[in-house]
């Protein structure tokens, strides 16, 4: 209709009826596109706040699993003082035995920790949300997770940098037995100490890699404690942003 009207005005030479109806098209335009860019707006907004909830999932899941290898490091440590402060000055004691083959036992359960970073590099490295992304959450994004992914990194190399289970294995002190699990079909390994305590503190190797295992386990626990201060406090700035893209 309108470019019918167009013609005709051409035609009879009625510029101020062409001027109107070029300046109808254009503005029909504009509006065409400030509504298509609203649309794309909001549905920009819904992708992100979706985002934003995939990453507070994350980081609860993340949390309990941190807090689960927390809770093996703080059962652990009490045991490794015990042997290693009798194992250091060649003193026995009651238990001190059942403490050790506890130590060794242990020591081939891994308590390395297992983070999930996937809702964060979806918020982090999506290019469609930097456009609805406050300034103040970004700033938050890129300080809290450079330093929380290096605590990460240092956690996973303490844990990596002594395998003192492997090395167990190389010293007099510790021998495997085959035991059976609860199936009747399967059996696994185990090791445990092969030698009366006296002569286990003389191992050398031995001791050293048990003062190593407890100091990793004393410096990890302690970063994985900071980690989690640090994932609390963002936590809120996940929420703040989740709420400010919903008053939007």
């Amino acid at each position: 209709m309108i470019l019918r009207r167009l013609a005709l005005a051409l035609q009879q030479q009625n510029w101020f009826t062409v001027m109107v109806e070029i300046m109808i098209v254009v503005i029909g335009i504009l509006i065409g596109l400030q509504v298509d860019d609203w649309h794309q707006r909001r549905e920009t907004r819904q992708l992100y706040q979706a985002a934003l909830n995939a990453f507070l999932i994350e980081s609860n899941s993340n949390r309990q699993l941190l807090d689960d290898r927390m809770r093996q490091m703080e059962d652990r440590i009490p045991v490794l003082e015990q042997t290693v402060r009798h194992l250091v000055r060649c003193e026995s004691a009651p238990g001190i035995e059942a403490a050790l083959n506890r130590v060794v036992d242990m020591s081939y359960r891994s308590i390395r920790p297992s983070q999930s970073f996937v809702a964060y590099e979806a918020v982090a490295s999506g290019t469609r949300f930097q456009e609805v992304m406050s300034q103040r959450f970004r700033l938050q994004l890129n300080s809290y997770y450079s330093e929380f992914l290096k605590q990460h990194e240092w956690l996973v190399r303490n844990a990596a940098t002594i395998d003192p289970a492997s090395r167990f294995e190389e010293t007099d002190s510790v021998a495997v037995v085959e035991t059976a699990d609860d199936s009747s079909v399967y059996t696994q390994f185990r090791w445990q100490v092969d030698a009366p305590f006296e002569s286990v503190c003389k191992d050398r190797a031995f001791v050293r890699d048990l003062i190593a295992m407890h100091a990793i386990h004393s410096v990890n626990l302690r970063l994985a404690r900071e980690m989690q201060g640090k994932r609390d406090a963002f936590d809120g700035e996940i929420r703040n942003e989740i709420n400010r893209i919903g008053l939007d």
